[in-house]
Order: structure tokens, then C-alpha cells, then sequence
């Protein structure tokens, strides 16, 4: 384990940097733009009461769980996409109450969770359900002994899901979990003794971020938290306290720069409003205007530098609330950038997907709805901000050679398979700085 209070970037970068740094001198200085997205609201099915949206990949499919108006069934677990519509899930041969998709891989396997018969109500089991190219039907992966609640907050391409549970439906005492390899993963101190501790994200290089508290000193403090199998455990205490009595990490991208949410001390306002930063290794940049007058709940960074989530008056005073976007320093209500059907108004930003979609909520008569936007721009635009530029030339250095799992794909501007002078040249041919 390694505490530390500022812990330096991963030194990944100093050639690129030198190239980068060449290019913006034989250019203007630049301005940032956003782009406009075309909005895709999911349909509702007949016949259901509640539809929840909880998880989205770069094809576009959606993962949640909806509940029907009348009868015995309390909620069942579906997938949705465009092409083939609304899917129910499997339920566990064991038979269900109720079960529920919560997060969805690059390939199409769904984790989620599912009451067993007998179980109190809420009480979810961690299952599995492989993409028909692993075999598809439905896998319970925890014990089933109705002791503990499980809650998925990370799952992704290496077969890794992570979350934390707890006893009973309400969040005392949470304790992370990690399911790998086809077994729940024997943490290393002090995630294991850890009586207050939570993973709040996972990505495909290994890499977990979340939160952790330590038994003493009192008051309770949560630090970040980062862990790696292979790497061991980092404790990172980012924020100051008592300003701030919590901080997780809730999204990384492949270099470990981070999403990080925390929960502020505010005299005379109700309940612990969120404040969001982005961590780039070294320091911490403050999302959102002001943080002092307004909340702001970011849900996850994607490797293009996006961060979206809600934002709105802390304490919940008068004010509006709405959805968020925020890159290269520059914090925009995402409602400004997207037209929704009449009726419909853009409610939270769920996850910003790494090929520049974004998978958000509306809202339409207290009904909440998946909406999928996609960015209006170029394949050169690679990092989606409506500019082809030196942040541009950037990644196609940073990701140059062949494609794999964690390649950023829109640097591979003509789909080849590899990140190369063709790239480079679109690139080039393409510059429109702003």
C-alpha cells in the first residue's frame, strides 16, 4: 500500500508531449468548441409502469430493468438496441422475484443482479450473462446465502466485475468486491479488513478506483482509493479535510487520469452536496461554475477527456437542474448541444462512452427514459470536440500502432487496424482549429 498526497503521472508521455508541444507552436492558439449530438430516445414498452436504463456500450445496446403495470412479476432484467428492440433477460433456473441488467462490456456480456426466491426483496445475488458468442444463458456467480446485498458499480472486457456489498438493502458497512477469472478475488490489506470501503469503477487495463475509510482517526475519512491486482493498493488522500469528509474515484481512463467525486462540509445546508474534479495524475481541476453555489455529481471520464453527470443549486433550493459535459476546461449544459422529441427534457448524463457517444436520461411526464447521443462531427475530430487540432495529432502519437483493447479507435481515422501516418495525414488534411 503507498499513501500519498500527490502522487506524479505515470511518466508515460514525455515523447509525445515534445511532439505535441511542437505542433501547437506552428499553430494558432486554440479555442475549445462542443459539439451538437443527435438524440435517439428509447421507445417505451406497453405495458410497463417503471423502465430503467442503467448501462450502455460503444454499440449502442442498453442494459436496465422495467417493471409491468399489474401482476406478480416485480421487475425483470432486459437488454435494448435499435436493431433488435427491447430483449427480456434469462432468469436464473432457480426461478426469480425480480433480477436486473446494471452493466454491459465492449462485447455484449451483461452482469447484473437478481432475488432469489425466498430473499428478502432487494437483496441481490451477482449473475452473469455471456454474449451468445460465449454461449449466452445465465450464471449466478455469488453465494445465494441472503446475507448480503451486492452492488455493481465496474464491469469490463477482461471479465472483471466490482462493486461492494452490504447488509441489507441500505448501505451499512459496505465491503468492495471483485469477481475475476471465475471467482471472488482474495483482496489485499486494507481492502480486506475494511469495515467502509467501495469500488466505484473498473477499466480493461486492471486498474480499479474507489473509496476507502480507516477506522481511526475519528471523525470518519474517506480516502481514494486505487488497486490493481498486479500493482497492490494506493490510498490517495486528494482533498482537504474537514472541508471535504469523502472523495471516490468514480471513473479512470487507461493512464489512471480520473473522475473523482467527494462529498463537501457545508454548515446549514441539508445533506453533504457532491463536488467533482478531474485528476490528472498530479493536481485537481474543479468541475463546474462555482463550486460553492451548485452541486455537481460527475458519473465518469472516458479516454477522450469527457466528463459528464448533473449539475444544480446545492441544498436543493430554486434553481434549474440538468446534465452536463465538461472537456478541455470547458464546463456545458448538455441540454444546449441536443434537441429531444416535444416532451421530452434531458435529465442526467449516465456515461460517456470512449467513441464519443454519450448515454444520458430524460424525463417525459415523470416518466425516465434512455437516450443515446451521438457527436455530430468528423472521423478526424478524434477526441470530439468539434475541432480537428493539436489535441488531435495528440492521440494518433499517443495511440500509434496496432489496435487492441485499449486503443482509442477513433485515432484509427480509416479503420485499418493500425494508428499510422495514413491517420496522421487525415488528420493533417482535416485541421480546423478553433
Amino acid at each position: 500500500m503507498k499513501l500519498a498526497t500527490r502522487p506524479g503521472p505515470d511518466g508515460r508521455f514525455p515523447l509525445v508531449a515534445l511532439m505535441v508541444l511542437g505542433a501547437i507552436g506552428m499553430c494558432a492558439p486554440l479555442s475549445h468548441a462542443q459539439c451538437f449530438y443527435e438524440a435517439e430516445v428509447m421507445p417505451w414498452p406497453a405495458g410497463y409502469q417503471v423502465v430503467t436504463a442503467k448501462d450502455m456500450n460503444e454499440s449502442g445496446v442498453i442494459v436496465g430493468k422495467r417493471r409491468v403495470q399489474g401482476g406478480s412479476l416485480l421487475q425483470s432484467a432486459f437488454r435494448w438496441s435499435s436493431k433488435e428492440g427491447y430483449v427480456t433477460l434469462p432468469a436464473p433456473p432457480t426461478g426469480a422475484a425480480a433480477w436486473e441488467g446494471t452493466r454491459i462490456d465492449a462485447e455484449g456480456n451483461i452482469a447484473g443482479g437478481v432475488v432469489l426466491p425466498g430473499q428478502p426483496n432487494l437483496f441481490l445475488e451477482v449473475v452473469l450473462w455471456p454474449s451468445a458468442e460465449r454461449g449466452g444463458g445465465v450464471q449466478i456467480l455469488s453465494a445465494g446465502d441472503s446475507t448480503k446485498n451486492y452492488a455493481i458499480t465496474g464491469f469490463v472486457g477482461d471479465g472483471s466485475i466490482t462493486g461492494h456489498t452490504q447488509n441489507g438493502v441500505v448501505a451499512d458497512f459496505p465491503r468492495p468486491f471483485c469477481w475475476r477469472d471465475g471467482a471472488f478475488v482474495e483482496l489485499p490489506e486494507p481492502l480486506a479488513s475494511t469495515t467502509n470501503g467501495k469500488f466505484g469503477c473498473a477499466h480493461p487495463s486492471g486498474w480499479v478506483g474507489g473509496s476507502i475509510d480507516f477506522p481511526s482517526p475519528v471523525p470518519t475519512e474517506f480516502y481514494s482509493l486505487l488497486w490493481h491486482p498486479d500493482a497492490g493498493v494506493e490510498v490517495i488522500d486528494l482533498l482537504p479535510s474537514p472541508e471535504y469528509w469523502s472523495e471516490r474515484i468514480v471513473g479512470l481512463d487507461k493512464h489512471r487520469r480520473a473522475c473523482v467525486l467527494a462529498f463537501a462540509n457545508e454548515p446549514g445546508v441539508f445533506g453533504n452536496p457532491t463536488r467533482t474534479f478531474y485528476w490528472d495524475g498530479s493536481r485537481l481541476t474543479a468541475i463546474g461554475p462555482n463550486q460553492g453555489a451548485v452541486y455537481t455529481t460527475g458519473v465518469g471520464l472516458n479516454e477522450l477527456g469527457q466528463i459528464i453527470g448533473r449539475t444544480g443549486p446545492s441544498g436543493g433550493g430554486a434553481g434549474i437542474h440538468y446534465p452536463f459535459i465538461w472537456q478541455n476546461g470547458q464546463f456545458t449544459d448538455l441540454r444546449e448541444l441536443t434537441t429531444l422529441p416535444e416532451g421530452f427534457k434531458l435529465n442526467w448524463g449516465v456515461k460517456p462512452l470512449n467513441n464519443g457517444m454519450l448515454f444520458c436520461e430524460a424525463i417525459n411526464r415523470g416518466k425516465f427514459i434512455g437516450v443515446i447521443l451521438r457527436p455530430q462531427t468528423t472521423a478526424e475530430d478524434i477526441n470530439v470536440d468539434c475541432a480537428v487540432d493539436a489535441l488531435d495529432i495528440a492521440f494518433v502519437f499517443e495511440e500509434w500502432g496496432p489496435v487492441d483493447a485499449l486503443t482509442v479507435r477513433r485515432a484509427d481515422v480509416n479503420g485499418d487496424g493500425i494508428v499510422d501516418a495514413h491517420d496522421l495525414a487525415a488528420v493533417l488534411g482535416a485541421w480546423s482549429p478553433r
